[in-house]
């Protein structure tokens, strides 16, 4: 190819324009079928004229590689959960005037309402082993309090940044059948319950519980409730747990989390503790890097707090760590001696997702792209890539380079920063932008016009 045609080709690319903000497509969810051959995952997007934002279900075959549109596009559908036998997905949709739980056959036909909550459902829909029970999170069946008028307040904590009055936002852990009927409403604490998990054995749900009305502590304990609505604490005068799973056995639960007494900005760690409560073992002592631990995202995606990944045997757990600013997946042993080893890392921010025996499913962000969904051995080899949400649109932009920075803080620790250059024409320095190790690790100045 001749110079000539090398410029060509440069002058075809462009900077972003205001109007690419909507064009651009997000990666929401995404969960592997139980075998192993289909991927449900979500995309947003923006309708500008409609000034209106939507989530579509996709499903990928990982035989073909091809990806076909399961749902309409006319709603947020989020969190698609297969089924145990994999005839159907549950999954939140906003199509009606709250979002509630919906169910839809895998190979085709209509989806139907299975719960119909007043304030909708916030959290789930989690299948319990059986197939019989989803469980869910939703706010409670009240009418909020009119503000107009004086309210009694009788939290510690009576409203929170972003959330407002907690009375009428903080959630319970419900079951419901997946034939049908009312839900069961297994918590009655006044806390903010969520991320429910099912026991192997479908007879206990672990979650998360913060926001207690009767203290100041915002810093979430770890619980678990049987089906009766008998609640036990595993971690709460110990410490706090942002994340956890069930050990294949059910006879443990691994966390994320940290003690209190460290001081504030102390790192999390990876624990184990026996599932009828007793002392957490940390497995990760000495570990220099976050435990799941990540980076401020830039992109309007769902949050999420960060997943554990069990392996069949219970031997071992794949979980994000953050190091400095990259994430990479790491593999912890949970039983016999302490390690923990990357298993897929790099330039990069990675998420694992799911596992199987053969695969890893994960999400990556990079630089220059947001997220994508990815797929690899369990040992991170035979890597690929599954999704290219945005590659038409990132085809068009001149995006700038980027270079990595090392220097020292007044007290000596090393301080990462990036600077990245104009796309066209020169600047002074000052007219870069430099971020530290905090910042998200793709790259935010396409986004300056």
């Amino acid at each position: 190819m001749k110079k000539g045609d090398l410029l060509g080709k440069k002058k075809e690319l462009r900077t972003v324009e205001l109007a690419d903000l909507f064009r651009l497509k997000f990666l929401q969810d995404a969960q592997l079928s139980l075998d192993g051959k289909t991927i449900a995952y979500t995309v947003s997007h923006v309708d500008a004229e409609k000034e209106e934002e939507y989530t579509t279900i996709w499903l990928l075959s990982l035989e073909t590689g091809e990806s076909r549109q399961f749902t309409a596009g006319l709603a947020r559908d989020t969190n698609p959960q297969w089924s145990p036998d994999g005839k159907q997905i549950a999954f939140l949709s906003s199509r009606g005037d709250k979002p509630q739980i919906y169910l839809i056959p895998v190979d085709g036909g209509e989806a139907r309402a299975l719960t119909a909550m007043k304030q909708g459902v916030s959290g789930g829909p989690v299948w319990s082993p059986d197939g019989k029970q989803i469980a869910f999170t939703a706010g409670p069946d009240v009418d909020p309090p009119d503000l107009a008028k004086p309210y009694r307040v009788t939290r510690h904590i009576y409203r929170f940044d972003a959330v407002g009055y907690l009375d009428n936002v903080v959630q319970d852990i419900y079951v419901i059948p997946t034939s049908g009927g009312d839900p069961k409403r297994l918590t009655h604490d006044g806390c903010q319950n969520s991320m429910p998990v099912w026991s192997p054995d479908g007879q206990e749900i672990l979650f998360t519980a913060a926001m207690f009305p009767d203290s100041h502590r915002i810093y979430p304990a770890l619980k678990v409730v049987t089906l009766n609505g008998e609640v036990r604490d595993l971690v709460k005068e110990w410490g706090y747990a942002i994340s956890a799973a069930w050990t294949p056995d059910g006879q443990q639960v691994v966390f994320i989390g940290s003690p209190f007494g460290r001081p504030i900005g102390s790192q999390n760690d990876l624990w184990v503790i026996d599932a009828q409560g007793g002392d957490p073992e940390c497995r990760t002592t000495g570990c220099a890097f976050q435990v799941g631990g990540g980076l401020q995202p830039d992109m309007p995606v769902k949050p999420t707090f960060p997943s554990i990944l069990v392996s069949k045997d219970g031997r071992t757990a794949y979980v994000q760590v953050q190091q400095g600013g990259t994430v990479p997946i790491y593999r912890i042993a949970l039983k016999g001696s302490q390690s923990w080893t990357p298993v897929l890392a790099g330039e990069r921010s990675c998420a694992p997702l799911n596992i199987n025996d053969q695969h890893l499913l994960f999400t990556v962000s990079t630089l220059y792209s947001p997220l994508e969904l990815f797929i690899a051995a369990k040992n991170g080899t035979n890597e690929r890539q599954l999704t290219r949400i945005n590659a038409d649109l990132l085809a068009e932009w001149d995006l700038p380079q980027v270079e990595h920075l090392s220097f020292s803080s007044s007290d000596g620790v090393q301080v990462e920063g990036w600077i990245m250059k104009p796309c066209i024409g020169e600047a002074p320095l000052s007219d870069y932008l430099v971020y530290p190790w905090w910042t998200p690790l793709r790259v935010r100045s396409h986004l300056l016009v």
